[in-house]
């Protein structure tokens, strides 16, 4: 295979829309939005009230994953006293099968990775409890056989069995543990000693259809991490910009934000850049010197 070949492959690549976004940014297809984007809105925000609650719905492909990418490394780079992490929530649990205290689960396990490396006892411990509540855990209890039964039985011993108990991201309970909140709260503050005020960027949510169980995660989780300095930007279903519990979801947190789609037809700014996208693109391809020689009429075409 020539070089050329290889080259045009893996540009042609980079367009697909399975494309990992971070990919996208790191090779600098990305560029800015013609008005105010989301992620400008979304970290200004974040640098004044880093414990803030941001829900950011819109359609499949729209870009939300991107935003999420580009605010975090806004905030990285621009607020010195906060430290923002990006989460992709379906790596730890069935997104279908969300509810109550998954999402602070997820944060405990996201947290627990950062301070993995203390010396510290005490969060040692509240690393452990909280791995035991996400994942669940095995416990031995001993039967006593003699229980109930008549003395005829007495020479019978008592047996040790295995009990499993599941945890929040592996079952369906919609209980709330509050033990589970007062450990994350803890690590939550040995990790503000170490990085500043923590901001999880929470994606694939927006592929759950039940908008009844995400307004109720929503409702309980992001409130209760809110409450102990935790800032969370949440992707949600676009469905959710439409029925029922749209009030509840804007009550429910700080800002409600939707990524749009552009109009290049009919919005002047969107045409503007969409023609900027493409020319990024040509000039990636073939070199800044290159590109208006083997286009020459590349610009007709937006006039």
């Amino acid at each position: 295979m020539s070089n050329r070949l290889k080259f045009f492959r893996e540009q042609m690549a980079a367009f697909e829309g399975a494309v990992s976004p971070q990919r996208a940014i790191d090779d600098r297809y990305y560029i800015p939005e013609p008005r105010k984007s989301v992620s400008e809105l979304i970290s200004r925000r974040i640098g004044l009230r880093p414990s803030s609650t941001h829900l950011l719905l819109g359609g499949i492909g729209s870009g939300k994953t991107t935003q999420l990418l580009v605010t975090r490394d806004r905030i990285n780079k621009e607020v010195e006293d906060v430290y923002a992490h990006y989460v992709d929530v379906s790596l730890y649990t069935d997104i279908s099968e969300i509810s109550i205290g998954v999402l602070i689960a997820v944060v405990g396990i996201v947290l627990s990775n950062l301070m993995k490396d203390s010396d510290s006892e005490f969060i040692k411990k509240n690393i452990a409890l909280i791995e035991k509540l996400a994942y669940g855990y095995s416990e031995q209890k001993v039967i006593d056989p003699l229980s109930g039964l008549s003395a005829v039985t007495k020479s019978f011993e008592p047996r040790v069995v295995l009990e499993r108990y599941k945890g929040i991201l592996t079952t369906k309970s919609n209980a709330q543990k509050k033990e589970l909140v007062e450990a994350v709260n803890q690590l939550n503050k040995a990790v503000i000693s170490k990085y500043g005020c923590i901001v999880l960027l929470l994606d694939g949510l927006d592929r759950l259809d039940n908008t009844s169980s995400f307004s109720q995660v929503v409702t309980n989780d992001l409130q209760n991490l809110s409450s102990i300095g935790v800032g969370i930007v949440l992707v949600g279903p676009l469905r959710a910009l439409y029925d029922e519990y749209r009030d509840t979801l804007e009550q429910a947190v700080t800002y409600f934000d939707y990524q749009s789609c552009f109009d290049i037809e009919n919005d002047p700014d969107a045409h503007v850049f969409s023609k900027n996208y493409r020319i990024t693109c040509i000039k990636r391809v073939y070199g800044r010197k290159r590109y208006t020689e083997r286009y020459p009429l590349f610009w007709w075409g937006f006039t």
